[in-house]
């Protein structure tokens, strides 16, 4: 079983030769949601619930049980740094589930992920990635 970035769900796969690997399907992990594989648990009294946009599409956010915070921000990451800037546009039906998007202040590039995220930024919080082929 492995968690890929970028996807929203574990994946099986079947080891080959010389370091190959065949995808077997997508799985369900009971446990494995919030991006705990890649950020650790919440922090105590934080918990993640799915909410509905105005559009009708699932919109993720966290409660704080004990103070009664809600919050779009995952509590395990820091805050953005100034590089990056979070955009508010309208989600549609065509956008992924997990939807959040970013401009690089310096570059103008926009992306649809949070950059807090890149395997960089996950290394440097001691995840550890491992590359794989896919066949």
């Amino acid at each position: 079983m492995c968690v890929f970035l970028g996807c929203d769900s574990p994946t099986l796969l079947r080891p080959l030769h010389s370091e190959m690997w065949q995808v077997v399907g997508e799985c369900y992990v009971h446990g494995l949601g919030d991006a705990v594989s890649f950020l650790g648990p919440l922090p105590q009294g934080w918990k993640g619930e799915i909410d509905w946009d105005s559009n009708g599409l699932q919109s993720h956010r966290y409660r704080n049980s004990s103070n009664g915070i809600v919050s779009r921000h995952d509590p395990r990451l820091d805050p953005i740094s100034s590089e990056w800037e979070q955009l508010h546009d309208e989600r549609t039906s065509d956008d992924p589930e997990i939807f959040e998007r970013y401009r690089n202040t310096i570059t103008g590039e926009t992306i649809n992920s949070d950059p807090r995220l890149f395997p960089d930024e996950l290394k440097a919080r001691g995840v550890s990635l491992k590359t794989f082929q896919l066949v």
